[in-house]
C-alpha cells in the first residue's frame, strides 16, 4: 500500500465510523405494551418541571362561547410546575383576527382585553383557564388514565423533528373530561388520538385529538410540546403603573 493510499484510508476511517454510529442508535423496543407506553408518558408528563406547548384548532371551528361568536384559532405559551403558566391565542371574531395574552400563577388569571389590550384580572370562571389544560394531576398530563383502545402502530418522524424516531400510539380518549377543561370548546363525546412518544424518555411531543362532529369537516385539535422540563420565569403583568 503506497503512502498516498494509506493517508487517504486514514481520513475516510473517522467519516465510515460516525455513519455506523448513526445508523446503529438507540434500539426501539416495539414489543412494549402500549398500555406501558402510555403510563410511562404520562407519569413522565407529571414529573416535569416546565414545557412549552402549541395548542392549534384546526378543521370545523371551535367556539369561546354559545353563541358563536368568539372562534378559537390557536394558543402557544410556556408552562411552569405546578401551576404556573403564561400564553397567547388567537381569537377569531367576524372580520377580525385578535390575539390575546393571558397569565396564570396559582388561583389567579390576568389577560390583556380583547379590544383595549390592557392586562386585568378576571374573576374565577370568568373566561378560559388554560391552566385547567396543564394540571399535573388533572389535566394532559394525566393522559393515562383517559385513554382505551390502545395500539402501537409503529413510529414515524415528525416534520418538526427530522431523524428521530417516535412511537406513534392510538386510542380512544372521553370527551367529558376535556369539554370542562376545555371551557366546553372540545367535545363531550368520544375522541380519536393519536400520540407520537419518544421511545427512550417517554417525552410526550404532540398529540392529535379528532372530533366527529357528525357534518363533513372534522374538528382536530393538534397539541405539540417542546423545551421538554425547562422553565420560563413568569410574573404577575403591571396593572396601572403598580
Amino acid at each position: 500500500m503506497n503512502s498516498s493510499h494509506w493517508k487517504s484510508s486514514l481520513i475516510q476511517f473517522p467519516l465510515l465510523l460516525a455513519l455506523l454510529l448513526v445508523g446503529c442508535g438507540p434500539k426501539i423496543d416495539m414489543d412494549l405494551p402500549p398500555g406501558q407506553i402510555i403510563q410511562s408518558t404520562s407519569e413522565r408528563m407529571q414529573s416535569l418541571e416546565g414545557f412549552s406547548f402549541l395548542l392549534d384548532s384546526q378543521g370545523a371551528p371551535a367556539y369561546l362561547d354559545s353563541e358563536g361568536y368568539y372562534m378559537f384559532s390557536q394558543m402557544e405559551g410556556d408552562f411552569v410546575a405546578p401551576d404556573q403558566l403564561q400564553a397567547t391565542f388567537r381569537i377569531v371574531t367576524p372580520g377580525l383576527v385578535t390575539d390575546v395574552s393571558t397569565i396564570c400563577i396559582g388561583e389567579q388569571q390576568w389577560e390583556t382585553h380583547w379590544v383595549t389590550g390592557e392586562w386585568e384580572l378576571l374573576p374565577p370562571d370568568l373566561s378560559f383557564n388554560p391552566m385547567l389544560l396543564f394540571n399535573p394531576e388533572t389535566g394532559i398530563q394525566s393522559i393515562a388514565s383517559g385513554l382505551t383502545d390502545l395500539q402501537l402502530t409503529g413510529v414515524e418522524e415528525l416534520e418538526t423533528m427530522p431523524g428521530q424516531k417516535l412511537y406513534v400510539v392510538t386510542g380512544r380518549m372521553e370527551g367529558d373530561h376535556l369539554y370542562e377543561l376545555s371551557y366546553g370548546m372540545m367535545t363531550f363525546q368520544t375522541l380519536d388520538a393519536r400520540l407520537w412518544i419518544d421511545p427512550q424518555t417517554f417525552d410526550l411531543y404532540r398529540i392529535e385529538m379528532t372530533e366527529d362532529t357528525g357534518a363533513e369537516e372534522e374538528k382536530v385539535w393538534v397539541l405539540e410540546f417542546w423545551n421538554i422540563n425547562e422553565t420560563t420565569n413568569i410574573q404577575p403583568p403591571i396593572i396601572n403603573g403598580d
